[in-house]
């Protein structure tokens, strides 16, 4: 049985304006690869214990897209009007 996906996106985000701006970055993504397909996404949030500043730990956002060939791309009017693939 293949697998539902043949590719892998990482998306990482550790200062706070940056995780604030991960799905922004994960949507300018998707719309820049029309000929890749979503297929499914997973977000984890992780504390860095090596890097301790004080008392405050660092935390670490990370965004996982996987995602396949189209078969057909579609356009990129579709991209950015309200029939956005659904990941």
């Amino acid at each position: 049985m293949m697998p539902d996906f043949d590719g892998v996106k990482v998306f990482t985000a550790t200062l706070a304006a940056e995780r604030e701006r991960l799905g922004e970055a994960v949507t300018r993504w998707i719309q820049g690869h029309p000929e890749r397909e979503p297929v499914r996404a997973v977000v984890t949030q992780s504390s860095d214990h090596a890097f301790l500043r004080g008392r405050r730990r660092r935390r670490r956002l990370r965004g996982v897209v996987l995602h396949r060939h189209r078969l057909e791309p579609i356009s990129r009017t579709l991209l950015r009007g309200n029939n956005r693939p659904k990941v």
